[in-house]
């Protein structure tokens, strides 16, 4: 049993894994270079719309602020 499970740990340098005990093969699929730059630009789209969903949110948040210490400063004052 002890070889067997060596043997196992011998294989994950080969690209298979060792999970509860069993052994599951690992391949990578060869992307092209068109695929791979098609996902790197819809990546970069998703991360600055997050950017620009997160700053508008803070903007908005921010102007609400403002707004709301302005009202509460006014009807004190009145």
């Amino acid at each position: 049993m002890a070889a067997r499970k060596k043997n196992i740990f011998a294989d994950k340098r080969h690209g298979l894994l060792f999970k509860n005990k069993f052994v599951i093969s690992k391949k990578r699929k060869k992307h092209s270079p068109e695929e791979v730059e098609a996902f790197r630009k819809s990546f970069r789209k998703e991360v600055s719309a997050e950017k620009r969903r997160t700053l508008l949110t803070w903007i908005l948040t921010i102007l609400l602020t403002i707004f709301f210490f302005y009202v509460l400063i006014v009807f004190l004052s009145a």
